[in-house]
């Protein structure tokens, strides 16, 4: 205080400025999603030749199976683990978790039996989403910044809820050129190889 009292003892940290390496190159995006995407509710025909909905007012469009009789949803093969439980249910309810607008909830459905003698839940569901975007910038530390908006399920409309994933290098193939009112489009292809992934 007045230059005779001291205050306040600060310590300053001098920290290097971030940085960045800007890109605009094409990339190739595959992500997996937290748990089992269910995009919609169907019908099945039973054993007696019925139509039946086993997971109508039960599953909803938009919901994550993150469990099926408590064994998690989050794998690489999470849609096979799943229907394979449901095969090995003979008929009897399974118990699933979900979550849905972010809270978890329980639920249970009774899979139809079908004249094959396999079952199903009558639910389409999505693990994984792929596309083509642009790379931004990229650091030193793995972080990257590409696209510059959510990533929505195409049936849902929804922002997905994204677990892990990887990019890869993309070869373009056709431009759709921008208009008003009309976003332009970038048609390519991406070859998921391990040689591949950035």
């Amino acid at each position: 205080f007045l230059g005779f009292v001291p205050l306040k003892t600060v310590e300053i940290q001098q920290k290097e400025l971030p940085q960045v390496l800007p890109g605009g190159n094409t990339i190739g995006i595959f992500m997996k999603t937290k748990g089992i995407l269910v995009v919609g509710t169907g019908s099945v025909t039973d054993a007696d030749g019925m139509e039946r909905e086993p997971s109508l007012g039960i599953l909803k469009s938009g919901d994550y199976i993150v469990k099926a009789d408590g064994k998690e949803m989050c794998s690489a093969i999470a849609k096979m683990a799943n229907e394979e439980i449901v095969e090995k249910s003979q008929g009897k309810r399974i118990r699933l978790t979900i979550i849905r607008n972010g809270f978890e909830k329980e639920c249970q459905i009774l899979p139809v039996c079908m004249q094959n003698g396999s079952c199903k839940l009558g639910v389409w569901v999505r693990d994984d989403t792929q596309g083509l975007g642009t790379m931004t910038y990229v650091d030193g530390q793995k972080q990257y910044g590409a696209l510059g908006h959510g990533i929505s399920d195409v049936d849902t409309g929804e922002l997905l809820n994204i677990a892990d994933g990887d990019l890869y290098n993309a070869q373009i193939l056709g431009i759709r050129k921008g208009e008003r009112g009309n976003p332009g489009e970038l048609s390519g292809q991406i070859r998921y190889e391990d040689k591949s992934i950035l």
